[in-house]
């Protein structure tokens, strides 16, 4: 639940995450959630289908027929709509009279198959993997996610002993001063409610939160955690959030409570009656928030209720270890009185200059979604490429082709062999002739036919080489020259002696150098798609969705 608030995993991407489990194809989480959430339609049926599509499952949309249920091959994903907002269900098992069914990557439900039947739209995605299906170069994503997997882990990890040990450490304190239990207990409910509304707060600034939202509507209709906390009185005179008033005095008694730990037993007691008496002082709100819930707004929230709970309990042990009682006879006026209200003060200025921060992340992450949905629009991306630069001069018989010589997708590369842009757009190149059969790529040099030219020789190989017509040593030449060519010319042309092959070449040069004039091309690499020049929003690799 804690990896899914932080990741903010939702529904689509479960599913898709727990059928890759299923079928054994090998992709990353991440790649998943990012493949989908980047996709102009997500969550549409239509984002899960090219999803799989990109990592080779065939897959298939259809109107499924009732009658044929048993005969599905199984898994396959049902569009539905459930009581509890699941657009889609992986159904892994049909009988009879059940289907069985995930939402997420847990555990899986079963269902009537009446009731099935009633929710399903009959719009059905079936898959079949095959040996080919997976990631492309899965092994190295699978060990960056684990890296960041792993360093979000020890982040909550040094979190957790930072505040285990102190409250480890009070309990030795005070059975030492001979303290009654009761300060361990408050310590530990203090660490818990600051659990819940710090995740109040989480809620506050990321009410789509797929994770919080599960939480919060857990426990059927009436539980709407989004209908108490956007409420007229989620809001002390409409100004300030009971969730970060809630956040204020967990963390500032919190704080409180450890640093009363260090110090001598009276101080300590001082400070921790002052706490008691302010947890009496916040009973109220408890009554007055279980009742608005119950009988105005008639719908409850669990993170809201957990946090009375805290309050109660606080109470509890108070009354029960005996501190409460202590509290009145020994509170009067101390230097230490001023411990917890500077703590507090101090967790409000530090959270006022965080709240800032997190709502940009969280603004720029949901700007960069939309944007992503934007820049893979097909429409949008066909307007653009239509209203960029057109070729207006033939590029029949020039530099190098590769690819489908008869497919109807024509990319234009113009590059110079000695640049570094250009090179690095070599591996993306090669990523999009094997993911697409309907591409064919050429490779058009700005180099000249003059001797004094030093990109002239490099080009002058490589075209000698392509013009044999040997495909796979075309690609090899090109990879050699791209991965060390490029630093030691001599050493590549060793590689691929010629025997007057070069001489044939002259032409070939002068014909790129002068299209290349015409073009005006200004910058390596410049890339034109089906005639046009790739908008500059738009890098080589987005064109994998659309050549799709």
């Amino acid at each position: 639940m804690i990896k899914d608030v932080f990741n903010g995993n939702e529904k689509a991407v479960s599913v898709i995450q727990k059928l890759l489990r299923l079928l054994k194809v090998p992709v990353t989480d991440s790649t998943i959630s990012e493949t989908l959430q980047n996709h102009p339609d997500y969550p549409s049926m239509l984002s899960l289908h090219d999803a799989l599509h990109s990592w080779k499952i065939d897959t298939r949309i259809v109107r499924a027929s009732i009658e044929d249920l048993d005969f599905y091959p199984l898994p396959f994903i049902a569009d539905c709509n459930t009581k509890k907002g699941e657009s889609y269900l992986l159904v892994t098992g049909v009988t009879e009279n059940k289907i069985t069914y995930y939402t997420d990557k847990q555990k899986p439900f079963v269902i009537s198959r009446d009731e099935f039947l009633k929710i399903w739209s009959s719009i059905t995605l079936f898959v079949e993997a095959n040996e080919a299906s997976g990631e492309k170069n899965y092994f190295e994503s699978r060990k960056k996610e684990r890296l960041s997997q792993n360093k979000l882990r020890l982040n909550i990890g040094i979190g957790l002993v930072m505040f285990i040990l102190p409250i480890i450490a009070f309990s030795f304190g005070a059975a030492s001063a001979g303290v009654t239990w009761g300060y361990s207990v408050l310590l530990s409910l203090k660490l818990a409610g600051l659990f819940f509304t710090s995740l109040l707060l989480w809620y506050e600034i990321d009410k789509v939160n797929p994770a919080l939202q599960k939480l919060c509507t857990g426990g059927g209709k009436a539980m709407n955690c989004n209908a108490i906390l956007n409420s007229k009185s989620s809001k002390l005179f409409s100004v300030i959030s009971w969730s970060e008033i809630g956040f204020f005095y967990f963390s500032g008694s919190f704080l409180s409570m450890l640093i009363a730990s260090l110090l001598p037993a009276e101080n300590a007691f001082y400070i921790v009656s002052l706490l008691v008496l302010l947890n009496l002082c916040a009973l109220p709100y408890t009554f007055f928030s279980i009742f608005y819930q119950w009988r105005v707004a008639k719908q409850w929230c669990l993170l809201c209720l957990s946090v009375q709970a805290v309050l109660a309990l606080e109470f509890v042990t108070a009354l029960s270890s005996g501190i409460l009682s202590s509290s009145f006879v020994s509170i009067t006026f101390k230097p230490f009185a001023a411990i917890p209200l500077l703590l507090v003060f101090a967790t409000i200025g530090f959270w006022y200059l965080l709240k800032p921060l997190f709502i940009k992340v969280q603004n720029a992450k949901r700007s960069r979604r939309q944007f992503m949905r934007m820049k893979y629009n097909e429409e949008i991306f066909s307007t653009l490429l239509n209203k960029s630069k057109k070729i207006a001069y033939s590029t029949e018989g020039m530099g190098i082709l590769l690819g489908n010589p008869a497919a109807t997708n024509t990319i234009i590369k113009v590059c110079s062999p000695y640049c570094g842009p250009c090179a690095n757009a070599h591996p993306e190149i090669e990523k999009l002739l094997e993911n697409n059969n309907n591409l064919k790529v050429q490779i058009i040099f700005t180099a000249s036919n003059d001797e004094d030219d030093f990109k002239a020789p490099p080009v002058r190989y490589l075209l000698a080489i392509a013009e044999k017509n040997n495909a796979e040593v075309t690609k090899k030449a090109l990879d050699d020259w791209y991965q060390e060519g490029m630093l030691n010319f001599d050493a590549f042309a060793g590689k691929y002696p010629m025997n007057g092959e070069l001489l044939r070449q002259a032409s070939k040069l002068e014909a790129m150098d002068a299209w290349c004039d015409k073009v005006d091309i200004r910058y390596t690499p410049t890339f034109f798609i089906n005639g046009n020049q790739l908008p500059a929003m738009y890098e080589l690799k987005d064109l994998n969705y659309f050549l799709q």
